[in-house]
């Protein structure tokens, strides 16, 4: 298992000065256990102000903050889009992949780790010209790989070979807790985890980080799951910090 050896920490809009680092949100450094935060806006107007804020703690301090959404026009609006993406642009932070978090030797510079979760492959494909005025490299957590059309495999081809990382999301994108209670972290792993990363594998993907569906996880899963990839990453509730 290899660790994560960037400096990255997630603070509170509020943190500020000497109280910055008892108002850590999230941390890791070295931690495989990465906590990210959504920005969709279908169900719920995100906090924009807190997240701007947030961004600029990170660019202050050489952090890295996490946030992720999932389908374009779907869960989140082009509006929220751009407009995270703008705000990113005017803190002058650098985009992050997963991939680079678990390989770079020495800590980076501020930045954001933006992902896309799920298997929306379309969307994404639809709209990869909004990230790329923005020269956004981002990570799309895939489900579902195995079961997706041949179309839809050429568009993923596509869109890694434009720069971006594609990552593990699980086969069937069920609740990791709820499945470990009925049948165990072991058959979680076996049929969920495993061969997802393997069928990504074999057509030439890397994937060296896991995003777990509905950010469901407990400690039992991320040692079991930690075996076949550097990182794991988790929503707000469930995070361990």
């Amino acid at each position: 298992m290899r660790g994560v050896p960037w400096l990255a920490l997630v603070v509170t809009a509020s943190a500020c000065g000497d109280n910055l680092k008892e108002s850590l949100d999230y941390v890791y450094d070295a931690d495989p256990v990465v906590c990210g935060e959504p920005f969709d806006d279908y169900l719920v107007e995100p906090n924009f102000e807190r997240i701007q804020a947030r961004m600029q703690i990170a660019a202050d301090h050489g952090w890295v903050l996490n946030l992720y959404a999932h389908s374009p026009t779907e869960t989140v609006s082009l509006d929220a889009l751009e407009r995270v993406l703008t705000m990113i642009d005017d803190a002058h932070l650098s985009y992050v992949t997963y991939e680079t978090l678990a390989n770079l030797p020495t800590r980076g510079s501020a930045g954001v780790a933006l992902s896309f979760d799920d298997h929306s492959v379309g969307t994404w494909y639809a709209h990869q010209d909004v990230l790329l005025a923005h020269h956004a490299t981002v990570s799309y957590f895939v489900s579902e790989y195995p079961n997706m059309t041949a179309e839809e495999h050429a568009q993923l081809q596509e869109i890694a070979a434009m720069g971006h990382v594609i990552e593990s999301h699980t086969v069937n994108h069920y609740n990791a807790v709820e499945y470990e209670a009925g049948s165990g972290v072991q058959a979680y792993v076996d049929n969920e985890v495993v061969p997802e990363i393997e069928a990504l594998r074999a057509d030439g993907y890397n994937p060296t980080a896991f995003a777990y569906p509905f950010g469901s996880r407990d400690d039992a899963l991320d040692e079991a799951i930690l075996q076949h990839t550097a990182m794991v990453r988790t929503t707000p509730g469930p995070c361990p910090r």
